[in-house]
Formats: C-alpha cells, sequence, structure tokens
C-alpha cells in the first residue's frame, strides 16, 4: 500500500478531515494534503509509524 493510500485509509477509519489528520500527526493541512496526492516524503517511516500509534490509541 503506497504512504498516500495508508493516509487516506487512515483518515477515512477515524472519520477526520485533513486539517484535524494533520494535526494529529504535527504536520501542516498542506504537508498532509500533498502526502495524500502522492508526493514523496521523506519521513515515510515515522509518518506510518505514527499513523499506527494513534489507531492504537483509539483501541
Amino acid at each position: 500500500m503506497t504512504l498516500a493510500e495508508t493516509v487516506k485509509a487512515w483518515r477515512g477509519r477515524a472519520d477526520i478531515s485533513a486539517r484535524e489528520a494533520a494535526e494529529q500527526l504535527g504536520m501542516s493541512r498542506r504537508t498532509l494534503e500533498h502526502i495524500e496526492q502522492g508526493r514523496p516524503f521523506k519521513h515515510e517511516r515515522m509518518l506510518r509509524l505514527a499513523i499506527d500509534a494513534l489507531e492504537r490509541q483509539k483501541k
């Protein structure tokens, strides 16, 4: 799964806006939108780990 697909799927499961997601991930909304558009992101592993951690918190 690409990073863009991962982020979009997480936002869908969490039912949150791009603004809320960016806030939870500690990045700007614009950066998050660029990631969702498939632009390169040099900290991909850290972002995937952050999403995993946020999903575990909800359980």
